[in-house]
């Protein structure tokens, strides 16, 4: 292994004096001048964090670390490691795990401040995520911490040095997670930094500094060839040795993959919008359909008799799989061996490792590969890892990558011999028409596979590349391929074989909702029969529910079925309140007068049982029928237009759903498309924003996806919630959905970009108001956030200024963007000159003619830049042209405006200052008597007055009524009314001088405006949603009006 990275010496050596590294993987000697410089101090290095991410620019970005690299080697000495395992804490393995979260460094700083468990700020640790008006950092641990430590810390000046930053984090790693010892090792942090540098290491920790500055962009700064050095071994203090010297160039072989080395492998590109348009990349060559498996992406070194293996992120699974051949805790090495031609003594291979199950001889889902690859008894029909390969890239000391994929192919084949279950290759075909892609996706989908791969066959091998000469071809991002549906099994026959001794193959059904029944149970019209995709587990629980005979003479009533043929009649059926969900997909649906619906699926496959949806959420026939009517429309458009255009959506009439089942609106809105296919949401509405539910819900709808109103709680990961506001303090039913973690929330702006673009856009950073911490993902879709598509960094970075420009995020969404990073790392007041940076380390910053050039960029850009006056004396950006959206966050907009036009009330509330002609106000005092002057703990709505805003007292009031559910507001009303009273509070009329709050449904907010002009005087009433006086009961407590402002 390589040695560790020796501690910085002191000061008072040569600039030239060498300290010696040895890499065991090649017996290079890499030669690395020793630091003799003084390492600079920790705050100075937070200031440029903290300009990174407020700076918009990315070319200013670059020179200002290329200044620090500058001053760094001048300064301290050639070796950068150091400091570039602070910039890139995600990318260094020479550090162990921490094994820290935010929950456990939430508990290490309570014992480290001596907080008590139960106060205010010791639970605000805890519950970092729980948001509220009075918190305005809740959702960024780093930044709670920096306002909690903030009261308590009396350190102004920061006095640890970089390299005393390094040797805290070794010792952080050392501690294995106790908890004595790492609270120790946080009070040393807490003694020698301030808050904000304490913000700084625990980002570091927690491997996420947020300043919008991709590993890319610092390491092609660093020198030329890092990027290139870092794709071949993923080793960053490799990089910083190797590279030491700006002036020194690798050689070709040393930008190739060695062994032992985990580089970064090629990836595919995104799909293109037709079968066509990929075919089209191909250049005419005969290219390679492969298949794409849903498992973990694995490279296998081997030399000699050892093996290792490497994830795609870096990260080294060898103890999973076994070493050597005979390791005893091989579960792979062992076949692997026997599968390698004798004459290869070493070599690397590309593929992706799966769980095979013997019992029913299909792949497995891939959460089961940990759980299979340690399972160490010598069971024959236990579930086992399995290697499927589809490249070489290095044998017997020659590296393949420049070589053609098709050369490349022939070797694999050739060194290799499969060993079933165990050791194969992936599936692949030689192809040059679409139709050959669409025949090859069938096929793997019939084996339950995720897609295909299209390569030129030509292609090299690019280290981290995603190019066209490798395309990501799947059913559901294809226009014509591909349909996903969730249907209620109805039926079943019996297998055969080692499906044998009970129900093997399942008919499904859509809920018949075409024609308005007396009945209040729904119909179901079969669709699909199904018997692949179930796994071994799947069919014992399935085989338990409560299965009926089936009778020809007398099938059941609620099931309609095609008049002739046995298709869609099995030997058994299942009532639906028995039954449950299944999500098929299949290649396309065909007309067939074999079932119920006329209408089939071919070859489909299930591809998991929903356990988390009611049969409620069965696909209905009216959705299946503007499915088909789409993809009809689409293909037909496409014959004779060519290449799509947009269409103009117009209502179409079509008979409504069942009221059971009924959406509002849904059924009169045409399908034009299928990009949001599969997927399922529920807008969130927002109070200030009228009729925006409403089009989302009819885009959504438009574009092939579904929506509910409220999610059943089975469902809740799987919808997409969508919220389009952008306050600082979201309404109550949102902060309730933010609390549970179990949601993703995201922008309307996803709905709008993948309708703009024809397609499904990748789930970004940008695109989320709120991630759950607590959901489950695919690497794939992390790769999506954090990334989205690298190939063109300086689009993301035109993008995210973009963003940042347009944007006015809510503190709960995620932080992607400069301006939003900004936002975070300022929203708490500096400690007293404890981040502004002395004379000493003002040369650091400074870049060629920075005082002029920032000096009319000021007056160009307003608030965009600062000066290096400004920023030598810690002087935040803009202080004196800060926005609105800036001000509220800080609560300098509120009292700015409560000098300039208001005075408060004794409550907080504002009095609205004396017109030239008005009547002085009548000064009136709040609570049931003239001495109350404090809340009842135990009535918590004692001395407070209500008017709820019911279509009877709107009609007694003079006030119109517009709403469609009077009758459901006055009932949720008259449960509010109670509460109030139940609770101490009084119900009064809207005159009433000692109304304390106005409270209206969320349902219909039609009157207001009337409402606040009429209870301004004589002090403005607090006008809140009827869910205040529901989240008061719960809490027992009073919660924050802002809260809850409709």
């Amino acid at each position: 292994m390589p040695l560790p990275t020796p501690a910085p010496s002191s000061p008072g050596g040569g600039q030239n004096d060498l300290h010696v590294e040895q890499n065991d993987e090649d017996d290079v000697f890499i030669q690395v001048p020793e630091n003799t410089g003084t390492y600079p101090d920790f705050g100075a290095l937070c200031a440029l964090l903290e300009r990174l991410a407020k700076e918009r620019k990315q070319d200013m970005r670059r020179k200002l670390l290329e200044r620090w690299f500058n001053v760094w080697r001048e300064r301290v000495g050639m070796d950068l490691y150091p400091l570039l395992r602070l910039l890139l804490p995600q990318k260094d393995r020479e550090r162990a795990v921490y094994g820290l979260k935010e929950k456990a460094l939430g508990k290490a700083f309570i014992k480290a401040l001596g907080l008590n468990p139960h106060a205010s700020d010791a639970v605000r640790l805890i519950n970092w995520k729980r948001p509220s008006d009075k918190d305005k950092a809740a959702g960024d641990f780093p930044t709670v911490l920096q306002e909690v430590v903030q009261k308590r810390s009396s350190v102004m000046r920061g006095t640890m040095r970089v390299d005393q930053v390094n040797e805290c984090l070794d010792d952080l790693a050392a501690c294995s997670g106790k908890l004595d010892k790492i609270m120790h090792v946080i009070r040393r942090i807490s003694d020698s930094t301030t808050p904000s540098q304490q913000a700084w290491i625990v980002r570091i920790i927690l491997k996420d500094l947020v300043i919008s500055v991709k590993e890319t962009t610092i390491l092609s700064v660093f020198h030329p060839d890092a990027l290139s050095l870092f794709n071949t071994c993923s080793d960053l203090k490799r990089v910083a040795h190797q590279l030491w010297d700006p002036t020194h160039r690798l050689h070709d072989k040393d930008k190739s993959v060695q062994l032992f080395r985990c580089f970064a492998p090629m990836l595919c590109k995104r799909p293109t919008k037709s079968l066509e348009d990929t075919v089209a990349l191909m250049k005419e060559a005969k290219f390679v359909i492969e298949e794409k498996l849903d498992g973990e992406r694995i490279q296998v070194h081997k030399r000699g008799n050892e093996y290792r293996y490497y994830s795609r992120k870096g990260k080294d699974y060898t103890y999973l799989y076994g070493q050597t051949k005979t390791s005893p805790d091989g579960s792979l090495t062992p076949y692997l061996d026997k599968a390698i031609n004798t004459n290869v003594q070493d070599c690397i291979l590309d593929g992706e490792m799966l769980v095979w199950d013997p019992v029913t001889e299909k792949l497995m889902p891939f959460g089961h590969l940990k759980t299979a690859a340690l399972d160490r008894t010598k069971a024959e029909r236990k579930a086992r890892p399995c290697l499927k390969i589809f490249d070489v890239l290095y044998v017997n000391g020659t590296s393949l990558i420049d070589k053609k994929l098709s050369a490349r192919k022939q070797v694999a084949h050739s060194i290799i011999k499969e060993i079933r279950g165990r050791v194969e290759f992936s599936y692949e075909q030689s192809g040059s028409t679409a139709k050959e892609i669409r025949d090859a996706l069938e096929k793997v989908m019939e084996d339950r596979g995720e897609g295909l791969v299209v390569k030129h066959p030509d292609s090299q091998y690019q280290l981290n590349g995603r190019v066209s000469d490798w395309i990501k071809v799947k059913p559901e991002y294809m226009d014509d391929m591909g349909e996903t549906v969730d249907v209620l099994v109805v039926g079943g026959n019996y297998g055969s074989g080692r499906r044998g001794g009970g129900v093997s193959t399942f008919i499904c059904a859509v809920i018949e909702d075409r024609q308005e029944t007396e009945d209040e149970d729904p119909k179901y019209s079969t669709f699909v029969r199904i018997g692949s995709g179930f796994s071994y587990l799947d069919y014992e629980e399935i085989r338990k529910k409560n299965w009926k005979k089936w009778d020809p003479k007398k099938p059941p009533a609620w099931l309609i079925t095609a008049p002739t043929g046995d298709d869609d009649k099995g030997d058994l059926y299942i009532e639906p309140q028995d039954s449950f969900i299944v999500k098929v997909k299949a290649a396309e649906i065909t007309k067939s007068e074999g079932y119920g619906m006329k209408f089939t699926m071919r070859f489909p496959r299930a591809m998991r049982i929903r356990d988390d949806l009611d049969i409620s959420d069965c696909l209905t026939a009216s959705d299946l029928l503007n499915m088909t009517a789409a993809v009809r429309k689409r293909k037909a458009d496409d014959d004779v237009q060519g290449p799509k255009k947009k269409r103009k959506t117009t209502a179409k009439t079509s008979k409504s759903l069942a009221a059971k089942f009924q959406s509002i609106d849904s059924t009169q809105v045409e399908v034009t498309s299928d990009i949001f296919a599969g997927m399922k949401f529920n807008v969130l509405p927002h109070p200030r924003i009228v009729g925006e539910k409403a089009k989302l819900e009819t885009l959504i709808k438009q574009h092939g996806g579904t929506f509910c109103q409220r999610p059943q709680a089975k469902e809740i990961s799987t919808v997409y919630r969508v919220f389009g506001g952008s306050d600082q303090t979201p309404p109550h039913s949102v902060v309730q959905i933010i609390r549970q973690e179990e949601s993703d929330i995201l922008r309307p702006s996803f709905i709008h970009d993948s309708i703009e673009n024809n397609e499904r856009q990748p789930l970004r950073k940008k695109y989320f108001f709120h991630r759950a911490a607590d959901k489950d993902r695919t690497e794939e879709e992390d790769d999506e956030y954090e990334q989205g598509d690298p190939e063109d960094e300086e689009a993301d970075i035109k993008q995210e200024d973009n963003d940042m420009d347009t944007s006015l995020d809510g503190p709960l969404a995620s932080s992607s963007k400069a301006g939003k990073d900004a936002e975070m790392h300022k929203s708490v007041q500096p400690e007293l000159g404890a981040d502004s940076l002395s004379s000493e380390y003002s040369e650091w910053m400074v870049l060629p003619d920075q005082g002029q050039e920032n000096s009319a960029q000021a007056k160009d850009d307003g608030d965009e830049s600062e000066t290096q006056d400004e920023w030598e004396s810690g002087a935040e950006d803009g202080a004196d042209k800060t926005d609105e959206w800036e001000m509220v966050s800080n609560g300098t907009l509120a009292s700015s405006v409560a000098n300039a036009s208001t005075t408060l009330d004794v409550d907080g509330s504002q009095v609205v200052p004396n017109a030239p002609d008005a009547e002085p106000p009548t000064q009136l005092k709040m609570g049931q008597d003239d001495d109350a002057a404090e809340y009842d703990p135990d009535i918590i709505f004692k001395h407070l007055a209500f008017y709820l805003d019911t279509p009877t007292n709107a009609r007694a009031n003079g006030m119109d009524v517009k709403t469609k559910h009077e009758e459901d507001i006055e009932a949720s009303m008259a449960e509010i009314k109670k509460l109030i009273e139940e609770n101490g509070g009084k119900i009064l009329e809207l005159s009433d001088p000692r109304l304390t709050h106005v409270v209206l449904d969320q349902r219909d907010y039609s009157r207001l405006k009337d409402l606040r002009n009429r209870t301004k005087l004589p002090k403005r009433r607090q006008l809140v949603q009827s869910d205040f006086v529901r989240a008061a009961v719960d809490a027992q407590t009073l919660p924050d009006e802002d809260g809850f402002r409709p």
